[in-house]
């Protein structure tokens, strides 16, 4: 008896190109600006005076690339993570993260997105999120990456487009 191979590699390629075409014509997707970190560059330590060891004390410094116009679509994204006490109350400011397909390939994990959205009905703000993990969809090779976002706030200004 012969084992058979599995073998997706040009299904997924077909896959992958009707993504591209997705993103291109699904009322869905979002125009986004893209700012890869770079991790080429080595990350510096940022010099704190924080005796107790909070996260703050262990932030790392990341550069980042100029900014690429690609496009984004979001997916549901159910977070059963949240911890409570058993007064029901919710232990921690948790950020919920939110999940995206990105049109552009290759993103390190640490790069920004930015879009804008509506607030209300004239009024937009510039939303920023952070990819924190990513996965990929299909295997060998992927047909996309599903990227786990969350809040980014540049309070350094380490993203200086305008």
């Amino acid at each position: 008896m012969s084992a058979s191979i599995r073998d997706y590699r040009a299904t997924n390629t077909l896959i992958s190109d009707d993504l591209d075409v997705m993103f291109d014509q699904d009322p869905d997707a979002i125009d986004m600006l893209l700012f890869k970190a770079l991790i080429g560059n080595p990350e510096t330590v940022v010099e704190t005076e924080d005796v107790v060891g909070s996260l703050e004390a262990d932030e790392r410094a990341v550069e980042y690339d100029d900014p690429i116009d690609t496009r984004g679509i979001f997916l549901p994204f159910d977070f059963h993570g949240i911890q409570a006490m058993d007064s029901g109350a919710q232990q921690g400011d948790y950020d919920v993260p939110v999940v995206m397909l990105i049109k552009e390939r290759e993103i390190p994990r640490g790069s920004v997105i930015q879009y804008d959205e509506y607030i209300n009905e004239t009024e937009t703000q510039t939303m920023s999120l952070y990819i924190v993990k990513s996965e990929a969809v299909g295997q060998a090779p992927a047909i996309a990456m599903k990227h786990y976002l969350i809040p980014f706030f540049d309070d350094e200004g380490a993203l200086t487009h305008e």
